[in-house]
């Protein structure tokens, strides 16, 4: 992958153009959203062409599984601290949450099932393979802001301002903390502690 770091931009920006069409049509039905998953996984090995890379990426340590609960426990608190703040200085942001959690709570057996998938897919191509490509020409802290502002545009699909910020911010942690380790396995504990309860289990607004 390090010889060819452009080739992988471009390919991760046209995964993330597709990821944002696909989200427009699954979100709220919860159909195509493991087709989706499923794909960014199978692109993003076609990139690592080394099996080695990929091990060395995915390989969990104990360390690195410390690290993703820590921070993603720090960000699932924050972002329920930090909410009533914000709807505070952002009116209209509980009812712009609440149709976000009415359109992706339409199957939540579906949504938890999935879960995991999608996690490991957004991952696999903007902490993976497209943070490592821009690592590669711009350095470490350029790299991160772009792979999240890319991320967060991949979310768009969902047409809700507040969700392409939360990603941006999300992204920018979770990038770091790939960086930090060296591999994929923090930020995936990290986002695995985060999306499920944050998204599913424990609504930020009451639903009814």
């Amino acid at each position: 992958m390090k010889d060819r770091p452009l080739a992988v931009v471009v390919a991760c920006v046209v995964a993330s153009l597709a990821w944002v069409s696909t989200f427009a049509v699954a979100y709220g039905r919860g159909v195509a959203t493991p087709a989706l998953a499923v794909l960014g996984v199978v692109v993003t090995v076609a990139l690592h062409l080394r099996v080695s890379e990929l091990r060395a990426l995915w390989r969990p340590r104990l360390s690195s599984a410390l690290w993703g609960l820590a921070v993603g426990g720090a960000l699932t608190g924050a972002t329920y601290v930090l909410f009533e703040p914000a709807c505070a200085l952002l009116p209209g942001l509980d009812d712009e949450v609440r149709g976000l959690y009415r359109g992706a709570l339409g199957a939540p057996r579906v949504v938890l099932a999935t879960v995991a998938l999608v996690v490991i897919a957004e991952e696999a191509i903007w902490r993976g393979a497209l943070l490592g490509a821009l690592r590669a020409d711009h350095g470490p802290v350029a790299a991160v802001v772009l792979s999240a502002a890319i991320y967060a545009a991949a979310q768009a699909g969902a047409g809700s301002v507040v969700l392409v910020m939360a990603a941006f911010g999300l992204g920018i942690a979770w990038g770091a903390l790939a960086l930090a380790t060296g591999g994929l396995f923090a930020p995936l504990v990290a986002h695995l502690v985060w999306t499920p309860i944050v998204l599913v289990l424990v609504p930020l607004v009451p639903l009814e």
